[in-house]
């Protein structure tokens, strides 16, 4: 089984998952602008409240009522996640376009 891996700070937590995934799931439309992307487009740092649950929802359908399994990395810092670029469901990520 595919895991995952949860970042969180002192304010937030993002889980990242390969944007493949969001559209394998139907759901790449769905993700918000508070959700992050790597610079390569190909890792999305889906924000911890509604887009998260967007995802185990979806993740849930597609495997018969399955929740992702993850580990967690805390920094007491600020992460480098909120340097990355806001995600932009507009963009297709994995083509450039």
């Amino acid at each position: 089984m595919k895991k995952f891996k949860m970042y969180s700070d002192s304010q937030h937590a993002w889980l990242a998952v390969p944007t493949q995934d969001l559209k394998t799931l139907g759901i790449y439309e769905k993700i918000t602008r508070f959700s992050y992307v790597s610079a390569t487009g190909k890792t999305t740092y889906l924000e911890c409240d509604q887009d998260v649950t967007t995802f185990f929802e979806a993740f849930a359908r597609l495997t018969g009522g399955q929740k992702p399994v993850y580990t967690s990395k805390y920094t007491d810092k600020p992460s480098r996640i909120r340097n990355l670029s806001r995600f932009n469901a507009s963009k297709d990520y994995l083509t450039g376009d």
